[in-house]
């Protein structure tokens, strides 16, 4: 019987409320008839993602990302991923949703809001009834090009009208707050673009739900397309003093943490299910998991899982408490972001195919998994925008572009072998495509650093290292020969 040498460990096993906090979360999940994708259009477009809130609402779902100023934990780094990890082990889309009004509204509000603007939303957040914020930033005209959004922000004296059209933003017509991003011509270059924080009475009455779409797995996550306007308060914009570059990389730094978290929970899920079914099933005369291929899909699993760990102990790493308002962790977070949602959706698609016909079926964990773990490859940034962003910095801050040196620089020991034999061609990348790609393998590379060197000895069991050194050569090998292909 395949099964794993050793017990897994976790960053918070020693942290006695911690466990307390995660145990009682995990509980609380486990007895609730949590959503599935047998749920109905109507049912999630009529706010299922506000019943589902309002059956957690007394564990404080959001206790890790509210400042202490309301009774929250203050973004503490460790206890938001382990918290994060153990939703989104149990269920994905929630995890997700908890992020959305987290990461990518409580922690804005908190770092760069007024103060009087930001304890008056969060104390609602931190009341007894479901209270949910969200962010709208694409537009059907615009995706990842931000700079081209056409949503306008007009002040005039102590007010600002807000007019526009928003798209795919999480708790499309239940959410109680927005972050909107918007254009503001009439300031000065530093200033034309920011977030505004737009509350009830305005919410209620100046936003307009035009269409939800029919999204393909999240459920109940409401995705749709809005049209808005509405008068807040100047003082509602995010920043007012600052620049808006400065603003949006700290708010994309911080929400891109906390991926680590919910790629580990993920991944953890699929070894778990993939380890079980694979011991169970019986297939030419043994357990499946005794097959050569199965075990190699195993070892990329575990590979998977190790992986997203080390980010999460990364991501601790960088400061105890995820917020965003330093914007300096932004290279790094890139990697924790691409990296970590490459990896859930590699490892739910390893889960689908060893679970075979059986995984065929929506109540089962199989190909549901992988419908929900793709999106998380563009949320955020699309992944091959990410990787040629952190393979560019890289390279800038390498002061170099040879490919050899760049993953000397990121960790690399290299031991002979295919590897060897491919830096010796002295490569270099000459386009977009390369950038990528050069991306995907210095993250593998600093990873599988992070775990194989001295640091991980404490971290992560022998067996797991050796495999993780084994593994990782491979998919570095196989990273450096594609990129030899396009280079000669």
């Amino acid at each position: 019987m395949h099964t794993l040498l050793e017990p897994r460990p976790v960053w918070w096993s020693d942290d006695v409320d911690l466990t307390i906090r995660t145990d009682a979360v995990r509980t609380r999940l486990r007895d609730l008839d949590l959503p599935n994708h047998h749920m109905s259009q109507d049912l999630i477009r009529g706010g299922a993602i506000r019943d589902l809130f309002r059956d957690l609402w007394d564990l404080d779902p959001f206790r890790e990302y509210l400042p202490g100023s309301v009774g929250g934990a203050g973004g503490d780094a460790a206890e938001l991923l382990a918290v994060l990890d153990t939703v989104a082990y149990e269920h994905l889309p929630l995890s997700l949703a908890v992020g959305i009004t987290g990461a990518l509204f409580i922690l804005p509000v908190d770092g760069h809001a007024a103060p009087h603007v930001a304890l008056d939303t969060l104390q609602r957040i931190a009341g007894d009834d479901v209270w949910l914020g969200g962010m709208m930033m694409t537009e059907p005209s615009c995706g990842s090009d931000l700079l081209n959004a056409c949503s306008t922000a007009e002040p005039n004296g102590c007010s600002t009208r807000i007019r526009g059209m928003k798209h795919w933003s999480g708790l499309t017509g239940h959410a109680d707050s927005w972050l909107v991003f918007a254009r503001d011509d009439s300031a000065s270059r530093s200033g034309r673009m920011g977030f505004y924080v737009a509350t009830q009475p305005a919410v209620r009455d100046g936003f307009r739900v035009e269409e939800f779409y029919s999204a393909f797995g999240l459920a109940p996550i409401p995705y749709g397309r809005t049209s808005f306007d509405a008068e807040i308060p100047s003082e509602n914009r995010l920043g007012d003093s600052l620049p808006y570059t400065r603003v949006m990389a700290g708010v994309l730094c911080g929400s891109r943490k906390i991926f680590a978290g919910m790629a580990h929970g993920l991944a953890r899920r699929c070894l778990d299910e993939a380890t079980r079914h694979t011991n169970e099933r019986q297939a030419f005369g043994g357990s499946l998991s005794d097959l050569d291929q199965v075990q190699a899909r195993l070892d990329d699993l575990r590979f998977s899982e190790c992986l997203t760990r080390a980010l999460c102990f990364r991501v601790i790493a960088m400061s105890e408490r995820i917020t965003s308002t330093d914007p300096k962790a932004g290279h790094a977070a890139l990697l924790v972001k691409a990296l970590g949602t490459e990896l859930m959706a590699e490892s739910a698609e390893n889960l689908a195919l060893l679970r075979g016909g059986e995984g065929y079926r929506r109540s089962v964990e199989g190909f549901s998994v992988l419908v929900d773990s793709y999106p998380y490859r563009v949320f955020e940034g699309p992944n091959d925008v990410l990787f040629e962003q952190y393979a560019r910095g890289a390279i800038k801050a390498a002061g170099t572009d040879d490919v050899g040196e760049l993953l000397r620089e990121a960790g690399l020991q290299v031991r002979g072998g295919a590897v060897s034999a491919l830096l010796g061609m002295c490569l270099t990348p000459t386009t977009q495509r390369d950038l990528v790609l050069l991306g995907h393998v210095l993250g593998v590379v600093e990873l599988v650093a992070s775990i194989t060197g001295v640091d991980g000895a404490d971290r992560f069991t022998e067996s797991e290292r050796s495999l993780v050194e084994r593994v990782g050569e491979e998919r570095i090998a196989a990273g450096l020969a594609k990129l030899a292909v396009r280079c000669g």
